[in-house]
Order: C-alpha cells, then sequence, then structure tokens
C-alpha cells in the first residue's frame, strides 16, 4: 500500500505541496496486521505514524529498521526489474 493513501486519508487537503503525489514510504498491511503496532490505542496510534513520517522527512532511514512493515523503497519496482 502505498503511503500516500494512508496519508489522503488521514490529513486531506492540508499535504505541503511538496509532498502531493509523492510516496514517502510504503507499508505492508499484512506485516503491519500482525505486529504490535497495529493495537496501539488510538492516540499513540496517530503519533507512531507521525514519527514515521518525521523519519522519512528527515532522511533517517536508520530509525525505520525496527519497523519490518514500512519501506522506502517501492516494493513493485523490485517485482518489474525480475
Amino acid at each position: 500500500m502505498p503511503e500516500s493513501e494512508l496519508r489522503d486519508a488521514l490529513v486531506p487537503g492540508e499535504l505541503p505541496h511538496a509532498l502531493r503525489g509523492r510516496n514517502l514510504f510504503w507499508i505492508n498491511i499484512k506485516e503491519f496486521l500482525q505486529h504490535s503496532d497495529s493495537d496501539l490505542p488510538a492516540e499513540n496510534y496517530l503519533l507512531h505514524w507521525q514519527a514515521v513520517y518525521q523519519c522519512c522527512l528527515e532522511d533517517d532511514a536508520s530509525a525505520l529498521r525496527g519497523l519490518s512493515y514500512v519501506t522506502t523503497e517501492d516494493p513493485f519496482a523490485k517485482k518489474q526489474q525480475h
């Protein structure tokens, strides 16, 4: 799932112009649903995704390594190369 779909659902119309039409990361929904992060309370859930966005905006990919369900590489691009 492209991150932009989640972003557009959470904050429509409030995005900086530079982010429109750009995916910052990809979410593996199957892995996310199996991760303990999917059970976070609502207030922590939004803070969690805000932290993920901040890491992407700061190009801090190392902070995302512990999140198996998030990648900054387009998974579909890998499939097209094979």
